[in-house]
C-alpha cells in the first residue's frame, strides 16, 4: 500500500477519507527533521503549514508520488522537476 505524510492534524474526516486509499502516516509531534526522514521514503505528502518544502528535500525523496497542501487539491507528477516547475509556477520560493 502507498504511503502519505501528513505532518500536521487535518479534520478527522479528511484523515478517514485519505485512509482508505493509502496508509497515513501521521508524525505529528515528530521533529522536522524525523518528518523529513519519514518522507524519504514515502510515496507523498499532504502538508500544512510547518514543513517547509525545499528542492534539496524533494532530492532526498527518492519514492514520492504526490504532494498536496491543506486548502489545495492534489498535485500529481512524475519527475521532480515537474514539481518543481509546479512550485515556480505558484510563485513559491523553492531555494
Amino acid at each position: 500500500m502507498k504511503t502519505v505524510l501528513v505532518n500536521k492534524p487535518i479534520h478527522p474526516d479528511a484523515l478517514k477519507r485519505l485512509s482508505e486509499e493509502v496508509e497515513v502516516l501521521t508524525p505529528f509531534e515528530a521533529s522536522e527533521e524525523k518528518q523529513i526522514e519519514i518522507l524519504s521514503w514515502a510515496n507523498g505528502i499532504f502538508h500544512c503549514l510547518g514543513l517547509d518544502i525545499t528542492a534539496e528535500i524533494i532530492d532526498r525523496c527518492k519514492t514520492l508520488e504526490v504532494t498536496g497542501c491543506k486548502g489545495k487539491a492534489f498535485i500529481e507528477f512524475n519527475s521532480k522537476l515537474s514539481f518543481l516547475d509546479c512550485l515556480n509556477d505558484s510563485g513559491n520560493d523553492i531555494s
